[in-house]
């Protein structure tokens, strides 16, 4: 089927992503929680109090020591989580204002979604 130009021309059609700062930040949250892993260790790390030693929580995953430090360092660099180092552990804490840009533009995106669309 052919469209008109004058079809296209009754529906007013905006950019939903125009009104948010769609940053590199919010691409890198993103990306770096769309990996199953990343998400299960980023959930894990911030139902814990505080910080917690990857010690404690290494052992939920099938990983080796290399694998599972690619991803809590994935993690670090979108700006989900702070580390400190301990001697030979590693403590890691939840930054929870790096969530902030990311719920705004998801809360934008639902918020439009949930509009209806102009007959």
């Amino acid at each position: 089927m052919k469209f008109q130009s004058q079809d296209c021309a009754s529906v007013s059609c905006t950019d939903p992503l125009s009104a948010h700062d769609v940053s590199a930040r919010v691409v890198a949250v993103l990306r770096a929680l769309s990996h199953p892993v990343r998400l299960h260790l980023f959930q894990l790390i911030a139902a814990s109090e505080g910080e917690v030693c990857i010690c404690r929580i290494q052992d939920r995953f099938d990983l080796t020591q290399p694998t599972l430090s690619h991803h809590t360092s994935v993690l670090r660099q979108a700006g989900l989580i702070a580390s400190r180092q301990d001697g030979i552990w590693v403590h890691l804490r939840v930054v929870p204002e790096a969530l902030r840009d990311t719920i705004d533009l998801l809360t934008g995106l639902v918020e439009t979604v949930s509009e209806p669309l102009p007959s």
